[in-house]
């Protein structure tokens, strides 16, 4: 078959490193290289550049066309694509009020955690070198009140990039192709994709990691990207592999700006701000095609039976009934007819273009030798998705759609584990399915009846190597696997403080806090509270540590009580201690009072904490009460990541905090019962584990 003509608009690589350090609001339209420049927009002087990324603050007035840096224009052509490395603030921050009156906020920014005397906190404030951070509290606490007595609109998108008309998009939401980031609340974040000018959701329950986000221009549209900067995140493969989530279909017309923009950042007047580590926009030679990414594609045009035909890559395509004949205005049934095609590798991302007519088309995909697959069909008035196995079908869902205005944008998304269908823009069935059956098989199909014309079809990976075609950089993680001290709390009953190691390397020592944990007796370690008698502010039990430079702390923790509305809270966790002023706590938040769970870090520094420097990420259902999970956190004294039941949740820098934060030496590492806004109310801990060595 001939390809259809190229569009060539190949630009000059361009590669924002983010070099040197800029002061935020001093930012203007610098030029990264010699061909385009990078415009920022900063209304209240928020974005700055420190060790190596792009800074965005939180904003005092939220909002689109305040925060943000573009570049361009350019000219849309195959294959154009901006790519960009971004640990967003965080992935649920919302627009609100503070909950609470402002002078009762400032008394408990003052009390702290309460582990020390008023009058000793504010010693420690005095001297502490980032006193004008309550200036910069202030400034986000007081609007955010008078919204509280006066409301304001609600603003749960929070973060977008993509390529939009003007270097400043009053609603990246509605305009322009692109990638959004919703807040969901208890699930974290949510991420959204353009797709016909609506933004339906591709990806949930994001938690704050970086992510790589592409999106590649085509004539017909874009395709959205997205890679995970750690490893085992769910739902994305690691960098330099990217997940095709999404294409919007609409012709892509330029020019464009290529743009990463920050609405909102933070919850109730948490600080916490967005790093972006690198921008790439180049034309990529091997997605410069109209099928961008995918490794199955055809345009249907010409004349004659498909039997026996090949698509435009991918293969030739079988008949299993004969009636399929491609025409100029794409694929058309003489009769009922079916195809199939075995793709190289299973599809992750499909589409098909249908014309209006009436009629009945099938999509098949994860088909086997035998037959035996899944497919969703669509007419007129309804849409289905179905499972056949071993020969008999069972329908899974289905919508009552009505007819289209026009051509019918018809796609799967598919990771092996989880499908979602989506037309003209819009998820079917207002759930994903979790069902993995025959979800290695890499078969695919086209099945129709009536007068229906299918225009094109798209079959994209699970996964694409985007190895030496995009440069963006990698992130250091800190792990280690050599163990170097365990505790299973093996033993008679009785208070951690004094007690010795499982394998003897050190002792037990309470360094914080008024609290005990205690063994119990029965292999496990216990903050000793209960729902009358909670722990009593921050409790911290250290080990010696003699790796300043790495700890992997693991622990297994179960949480108090059964269930929701028994009165009990969960606050235990891990420690990091350099000394009294300075040492990071990670802890789970359960509490009747929300409808989900949290990871929480709070940082000491300086011999100060400020609590409203917190950095969480919300898990939703990963944390439970009375259910075992296992809590596992690595530092390297700069940077660290947080893991639940082995999927990492939480990456932060202590720079991304504070950009002028100094590397901590660990000299003790431990467990914690923390006060985050109530205590702990019995947590049991299990198997205690320490790791160095190994790198990052």
């Amino acid at each position: 078959m001939t390809e259809h003509r190229r569009i060539a608009a190949a630009i000059e690589p361009l590669l924002d490193r983010f070099e040197g350090t800029v002061p935020p609001g001093r930012l203007g339209g610098g030029r990264p290289d010699d061909v385009w420049g990078r415009h920022v927009v900063d209304v209240e002087g928020v974005i700055g550049i420190d060790h190596g990324a792009l800074r965005i603050q939180p904003l005092a007035t939220p909002g689109w066309g305040r925060a943000g840096a573009s570049y361009g224009p350019f000219e849309a052509g195959d294959g154009l694509v901006l790519a960009a490395l971004v640990l967003n603030g965080h992935n649920t921050s919302q627009a609100g009020d503070l909950h609470q009156h402002l002078a009762r906020r400032l008394w408990q920014w003052a009390k702290g955690n309460g582990s020390e005397p008023l009058a000793g906190r504010l010693a420690s404030w005095l001297r502490h070198p980032r006193k004008r951070l309550l200036l910069d509290h202030l400034r986000r606490w007081v609007p955010l009140h008078r919204r509280r007595r006066h409301g304001a609109p609600a603003l749960d998108e929070n973060f977008a990039i993509g390529w939009y008309r003007t270097p400043a998009p009053a609603d990246p939401t509605t305009e322009g192709f692109g990638l959004v980031m919703h807040a969901t609340g208890y699930e974290n974040g949510q991420l959204r994709a353009s797709s016909g000018g609506r933004m339906p959701p591709v990806l949930h329950g994001v938690q704050n990691v970086p992510i790589h986000y592409a999106v590649l221009v085509r004539r017909w549209g874009v395709v959205h990207l997205a890679a995970a900067g750690l490893d085992r995140v769910p739902g994305l493969p690691t960098y330099p592999r990217f997940r095709p989530l999404l294409v919007d279909p609409r012709p892509a017309a330029g020019p464009f700006h290529a743009g990463l923009h920050q609405s909102v950042l933070g919850q109730i007047g948490f600080r916490v701000d967005t790093r972006v580590h690198g921008v790439e926009i180049r034309t990529v030679g091997a997605w410069d095609r109209w099928y961008g990414t995918a490794s199955v594609a055809d345009l249907f045009a010409g004349e004659g039976p498909l039997r026996g035909t090949a698509a435009e890559i991918g293969g030739a395509w079988a008949t299993v009934t004969d009636g399929l004949q491609r025409s100029p205005e794409g694929l058309r049934a003489t009769g009922a007819g079916e195809a199939t095609l075995r793709a190289g590798q299973p599809p992750g991302l499909l589409l098909v273009v249908v014309a209006g007519e009436p009629g009945r088309v099938e999509l098949r995909f994860r088909v086997a030798g035998d037959g035996d697959g899944w497919s969703v069909s669509l007419d007129e008035a309804r849409c289905a998705l179905s499972v056949r196995s071993a020969g008999r079908v069972e329908e899974i869902a289905a919508e009552d759609v009505g007819p289209g205005d026009g051509d019918r944008a018809l796609q799967v998304s598919d990771d092996g584990a989880e499908i979602a269908v989506f037309l003209d823009g819009r998820r079917l069935f207002g759930r994903c399915i979790r069902d993995g059956r025959l979800s290695a098989e890499a078969g695919l199909g086209l099945a129709l009846a009536g007068a229906v014309t299918v225009r094109r079809l798209e079959a994209h990976p699970r996964a694409i190597d985007a190895t030496g075609l995009l440069h963006l950089p990698r992130l250091p993680t800190p792990t280690a696997e050599r163990e170097i001290l365990r505790d299973d709390f093996d033993g008679p009953a009785g208070d951690l403080d004094g007690r010795t190691t499982a394998n003897g390397a050190t002792r037990w020592r309470r360094a914080a806090g008024r609290g005990v944990i205690a063994a119990t007796g029965d292999g496990a370690a216990r903050v000793d509270a209960d729902r009358a008698r909670p722990n009593p502010g921050r409790t911290i039990y250290t080990v010696d540590w003699e790796s300043p430079n790495l700890a992997d702390l693991e622990v297994d923790i179960t949480p108090p009580g059964s269930r929701r509305g028994d009165g009990h809270g969960g606050r235990a966790g891990l420690v990091f201690w350099q000394d009294a002023g300075n040492h990071l706590t990670i802890n789970n938040w359960l509490s009747d009072g929300y409808g989900g769970a949290s990871i929480s870090s709070f940082l000491t520094l300086d011999g100060f904490e400020d609590l409203y420097d917190a950095v969480w990420t919300n898990v939703g259902a990963r944390i439970h009460w009375g259910r075992r999970h296992r809590l596992r956190a690595a530092f390297d004294g700069m940077v660290y990541t947080v893991h639940v039941d082995g999927e990492p949740v939480l990456y932060r820098s202590l720079r991304d905090i504070h950009r002028d934060a100094r590397r901590l030496a660990i000299r003790r590492v431990g467990l914690v019962a923390n006060w985050e806004w109530g205590d702990d109310t019995g947590s049991r801990f299990h198997r205690f584990i320490a790791r160095s060595g190994g790198g990052a």
